[in-house]
């Protein structure tokens, strides 16, 4: 066959890849710009305690407001009260925002690894990635968990390409606020993502320019969350995270718990987000497989540290999922900024891997099973009320609601039995009917996940 056919026929493959993949998220976005908002019930408390800082303000009393919310979830709520916005208008402008954060972290993390790193088929990977996980829900949610992962990946990003002082400075200091116990995480982050190689290609940590700015950030960081700490409270620490009421003191709860984030049909990652389970043993082949020493796998076990060390934290929190949510939702913030720093590290060998796994027509498969893995992600986007039918209907080991106030024995059995034993949301989720529309844009959002693999195989196709 002539050169110049081949070359028409792949070119035309590769057009008719993207056209697929633009259609796909044509259908994709409508769904999320004319779909209604989720309102989340933290999301109408949130408001209420920024009616009650205002109300205090403008009475004078600049401390004791009380609140659990952080700081980053309260500013845009604080700016839209300012403009005049109602609670209706708020709640929708809240969506939006998650909505353009995840839309940040999409085109941020595929510019970062396809135009920095170098990694252009990886950057579509990651796409693929973050399109088959549980921020779907939260792009069209009023939780301020996109907003935080934002600024984390963010933050990130910034590091790894050198950016200016004052970029990582702001990227830090929101970060740090959108959570009140990240500053450690984030530097770990930070420090590893703004580390260099040397000439022999070996990864040497220490050293690097930036640790004084990291530092810097990190104290500025805890000294604006310890200032509103005392405005809420009248205390530089948190009373609520204080609260023994809200503290896992048995053991064996916590290591339930722990395991729980990851590992529970009804919330863990393994379930909720494959895909990234997946990059995470994928990285770690790519760390361990390398000839140049265990110096090559700091990284990944900088990154493993950082995610054992969040859900250690999580597990002794009383609602180590974020309670009524869908999936680990206090656990996905850091998902997108830690997976970018494994791709940012390891994107060769895990390139060379992925050759191996999409090589010819396992692609197929492998595309069919990704799919599959990831279609809950976004049929629940059709059947909002699965988190309503899950938290709020009861059996014979848990026949009312659990509110750890009222029975703490009763709660943390309940908490137990949803995390273990109870019929997994998914499945309840994927045994119910679909309406036509649904089944469309199922398809396009099939076609979209399937593009993106095939982009991200590289593979000659004839």
């Amino acid at each position: 066959m002539p050169m110049s056919i081949l070359i028409a026929k792949k070119k035309l493959i590769k057009n008719t890849l993207y056209w697929l993949a633009g259609t796909a998220s044509f259908f994709f976005l409508m769904r999320f710009l004319y779909g209604p908002v989720y309102q989340e019930g933290d999301t109408v408390a949130l408001i209420h305690e920024t009616d009650g800082i205002i109300a205090s303000v403008s009475k004078g009393r600049w401390t004791g407001w009380g609140g659990q919310f952080p700081l980053l979830q309260k500013i845009p709520v604080l700016a839209m009260k300012y403009f005049g916005w109602s609670d209706p208008e708020i709640i929708h402008g809240l969506g939006v925002l998650s909505l353009a954060s995840f839309a940040l972290i999409l085109f941020w993390n595929w510019r970062s690894l396809s135009c920095y790193c170098g990694f252009r088929r990886l950057s579509w990977l990651f796409l693929a990635v973050l399109l088959s996980s549980p921020l779907l829900w939260y792009g069209n949610s009023t939780f301020g968990e996109m907003l935080a992962a934002m600024v984390t990946c963010g933050f990130v990003i910034a590091c790894r390409e050198k950016a200016p002082p004052w970029k990582i400075f702001l990227f830090f200091l929101l970060a740090s606020i959108s959570k009140d116990t990240a500053f450690l995480f984030l530097f770990i982050l930070g420090f590893v993502a703004s580390a260099e190689r040397r000439p022999s290609e070996k990864f040497f940590p220490f050293g690097f320019p930036r640790w004084r700015l990291l530092s810097v950030s990190a104290l500025s960081g805890m000294a604006a969350s310890f200032v509103f700490n005392y405005l809420k409270f009248g205390s530089v620490l948190n009373l609520v995270y204080l609260n023994p009421l809200f503290i896992v003191h048995s053991i064996a709860i916590q290591m339930s718990f722990f395991l729980g984030v990851w590992f529970s049909p009804n919330g863990g990652i393994l379930f909720y987000w494959f895909s990234f389970f997946l990059l995470l043993v994928l990285a770690g082949l790519a760390a361990f497989s390398d000839e140049k020493g265990w110096r090559e796998a700091l990284p990944f076990l900088a990154v493993i540290l950082v995610l054992a060390g969040l859900t250690w934290g999580f597990s002794k929190w009383y609602a180590p999922l974020g309670w009524i949510c869908w999936g680990p939702r206090l656990l996905l913030p850091w998902c997108p900024a830690t997976g970018y720093v494994l791709l940012a590290f390891y994107g060769r060998g895990i390139e060379n891997i992925l050759a191996t796994i999409l090589r010819g027509g396992k692609i197929l498969l492998v595309s069919y099973l990704f799919v599959l893995a990831a279609m809950p992600q976004f049929i629940v986007l059709f059947h909002k009320n699965t988190l309503g039918r899950f938290f709020f209907s009861f059996d014979d080991v848990c026949p009312r609601l659990a509110i750890i106030q009222e029975d703490t024995p009763y709660y943390y059995k309940c908490m137990d039995h949803d995390l273990w034993h109870r019929k997994s949301m998914i499945i309840d989720l994927l045994s119910r009917s679909m309406s036509p529309m649904t089944w469309i844009f199922a398809l396009a959002y099939g076609a979209l996940l399937t593009s993106l693999l095939y982009l991200a195989s590289g593979q000659e196709f004839f």
